[in-house]
């Protein structure tokens, strides 16, 4: 036969209530531990999250920095249009400059020729003033000799 059992049902009841209470105890020790290492991973994400948006704003000021650069250099440097149009406007006024230099030139030959006819004119008209001079102081010689 079999021996009559300890239990009864209050000390089943303790029992079960002791191990209850057990688990209940594990359950917020692990409830516990967990709720700090979520915790812990909670505070190691919102650093990195801290981190990274430093780092994204200092990219942000970085490539705002090398925009601001690309925007001064555009406003700065003249274009290949302008530089076209500079080049173009020189030419014609080159072009002009040589055209009146031309023009002087031939005037200034011009002038010079005719200062050489005038000069050349000049030195016939003496010439032939000499000359007359000479056949007037000789017939005049010749008169004066013949009256006497």
């Amino acid at each position: 036969m079999s021996t009559p059992s300890k239990w009864t049902i209050e000390t089943l009841h303790e029992h079960l209530s002791a191990l209850r209470e057990t688990d209940l105890n594990r359950f917020d020790e692990r409830f516990e531990s967990q709720k700090a290492a979520v915790q812990a991973a909670m505070s190691a994400a919102d650093r990195a999250v801290l981190k990274s948006e430093a780092d994204a704003s200092e990219r942000f000021r970085n490539v705002n920095e090398f925009r601001a650069a690309l925007s001064d250099q555009q406003k700065t440097l003249i274009t290949r249009t302008e530089v076209q149009a500079i080049e173009r406007a020189i030419s014609q006024k080159h072009e002009a400059q040589a055209a009146m230099l031309d023009r002087l030139t031939a005037t200034v030959d011009k002038l010079q020729s005719e200062r050489q006819g005038t000069k050349g004119g000049w030195t016939a008209a003496v010439s032939v003033a000499g000359f007359v001079l000479t056949l007037v102081t000789l017939v005049a010689i010749a008169v004066s000799v013949w009256k006497r």
